[in-house]
């Protein structure tokens, strides 16, 4: 059986912190204008040096082909913290062979665990615990066991997200578990994020909607609609 477990993913938070280096925030405004959280913000202000790095570049040309930046949280998932080292296959023919180096080579060159992360902790452990208490006696994992008919074979994580992206929830499944990368719920017009703990219905629709997108098979006039 499954369990759900609320976490900040270290791997998850790097690629996010590339992203915010490069062309993403701006191609995500261009979207839908919005107010970018507080630690967006800053996080693009201490990798703003590095903006001609090997992995900004490889994100960059990515995007440029690609709307959806999954794949590149997918493929960082796949590996091991804090190596990089691949330890199940990568997404297929996205060409995204170098990526796992790159990322490797950026959190060493950037230094940003101890000169980043380790000053703006607190902020990463309010919105961990806003979630678990969200979460708290929810055992959303057996209701989409439930709704598929089957118990969820991985484990699954719900990981705060207070970068990028800002207007998607990232989810990825693989071997090792269930992944949601879960933004801080968008408030109305210029105003910044809201906290997890004053969006809680959003909180719990965003997360079950994703997963059943993620995990529950089509309906078959939809598949016969795709074919």
């Amino acid at each position: 059986m499954s369990e759900q477990q609320i976490m900040v993913d270290n791997r998850a938070r790097l690629v996010s912190a590339v992203l915010a280096t490069g062309r993403w925030p701006a191609l995500e405004q261009a979207r839908k204008p919005h107010a970018a959280h507080q630690h967006a913000k800053q996080t693009r202000a201490f990798t703003e040096p590095f903006a001609d790095h090997k992995a900004v570049a490889l994100a960059d040309a990515f995007l440029a082909d690609h709307e959806d930046p999954t794949p590149l949280f997918a493929a960082a998932l796949a590996c091991e913290w804090p190596t990089f080292t691949v330890a199940e296959p990568l997404p297929a023919g996205l060409n995204l062979d170098s990526w796992p180096e790159a990322l490797m080579d950026f959190y060493t060159d950037t230094a940003i665990a101890a000169f980043f992360w380790a000053d703006h902790e607190a902020v990463w452990q309010q919105a961990e615990a806003e979630l678990r208490q969200i979460f708290r006696g929810r055992d959303l994992a057996g209701f989409v066991g439930r709704l598929r008919g089957e118990p969820l074979s991985q484990p699954l994580y719900v990981c705060p997200n207070l970068a990028v992206p800002a207007l998607q929830t990232v989810a990825v499944a693989n071997a090792g578990g269930i992944y949601l990368l879960l933004p801080p719920p968008q408030a109305w017009g210029e105003s910044p994020p809201w906290p997890y703990a004053e969006g809680e219905d959003w909180v719990l629709a965003e997360c079950c909607y994703r997963l059943s997108e993620l995990l529950l098979p089509l309906p078959e006039p939809a598949r016969q609609a795709d074919l």
